[in-house]
């Protein structure tokens, strides 16, 4: 029996092992179980598949348990039955010696009392013993209606000695009788209790059920447990890709953001290019004036001013001087007309 339990929590170890590991190695025998830190249980409470599996686990170690107490309690209860059967057959043999005892006296008394067995006293004497049984209920067959007759007609008389005495003996012997009927039938009613009992389970075998029941809760539990590491994969899955999806959402938000730049950008230095393409202009014009004679129409204050603030400061200080050599100006006209390079 203890064989078959232990295969049975073995099973449900290997069941459990499988189902929460997923390819996780098995920590350990039993005695670093035993040793289990209190951060582990708790670890394990915290996560749904671990609190899955001990729950399976535990259930399942409850019915092979509980089996195990019900088949012990019935193993018990026939040892119980056994060992009353014992002591009934030593009680019966017991009496069965003090019977015999009694037997070898009475006929030793008879033959003290020389008394014959076809004798009168001798024939009224079992008589009077039968009389005497079934007023201490020994079983023996029953008096005819002769026979109480003649019973009325003895005690009218007196009873020998012999007959006195060899009644106490028979008294005794009642008694040895009546223990030994009586340890007769309760033995027949411990082998019947027993036969019943084996013969219950020829029908059924609680402990094989349990533990058909015991691996049925480790693999339902199994198959939950791998549809919840699945469902973890799965929202790993979903999360990665809703994590994936806003960042190519910023990284697009992102160029956008850059591209608005570069275009701000190319449209400042478009309007850079027309202004400065404005101030060679007006500066093709004065020296075309400058070859006709005519005095310029725009000042330099005024070129200055077409100039955008965006304008290198190189290419405005050139064109000024590209101005100052065509016009032959003086030096003392353009003070205070220099571009600050640091502008």
């Amino acid at each position: 029996m203890s064989l078959t339990i232990q295969t049975s929590f073995q099973n449900i170890d290997q069941h459990a092992v499988h189902a929460a590991a997923n390819g996780k190695k098995a920590n350990g025998a039993a005695e670093g179980r035993k040793n289990m830190f209190v951060g582990d249980t708790l670890m394990a409470e915290q996560n749904p598949i671990e609190v899955r599996r001990k729950l399976a686990q535990k259930r399942a170690l409850k019915v092979v348990g509980d089996a195990y107490a019900n088949d012990r309690s019935v193993e018990s209860h026939i040892d119980e039955r056994l060992s009353h059967y014992d002591r009934m057959s030593k009680m019966r043999d017991a009496a069965s010696s003090e019977l015999k005892d009694i037997n070898a006296r009475q006929k030793a008394l008879q033959e003290e009392y020389h008394v014959a067995d076809d004798s009168k006293e001798q024939k009224d004497l079992e008589l009077l013993k039968r009389e005497q049984d079934m007023r201490n209920n020994v079983l023996g067959d029953s008096l005819t209606m002769e026979e109480i007759r003649r019973l009325d007609e003895i005690h009218k008389e007196p009873l020998t000695e012999y007959q006195s005495r060899s009644l106490e003996l028979n008294n005794m012997a009642g008694k040895a009788k009546e223990d030994m009927a009586d340890a007769k039938r309760e033995m027949n009613a411990a082998t019947a209790a027993i036969k019943s009992i084996n013969l219950e389970r020829l029908k059924a075998d609680p402990m094989r059920d349990a533990q058909q029941t015991a691996e049925e809760i480790m693999e339902t539990a199994s198959k939950e447990i791998q549809c919840m590491m699945m469902d973890e994969v799965k929202d790993g899955i979903d999360e990665k890709t809703e994590e994936m999806k806003e960042e190519a959402k910023e990284k697009a938000e992102e160029k956008k953001e850059k591209d608005e730049i570069v275009e701000e950008r190319q449209e400042a230095r478009e309007i850079e290019q027309s202004r400065i393409e404005g101030t060679k202009e007006a500066i093709d014009e004065i020296r075309a004036k400058q070859k006709k004679g005519e005095d310029p129409e725009i000042a330099i204050d005024e070129l200055l001013k077409l100039a955008s603030p965006t304008d290198t400061a190189k290419a405005v200080s050139d064109s000024l001087n590209e101005i100052k050599n065509s016009m032959k100006l003086l030096e003392a006209d353009l003070k205070g007309t220099t571009v600050d390079e640091e502008i």
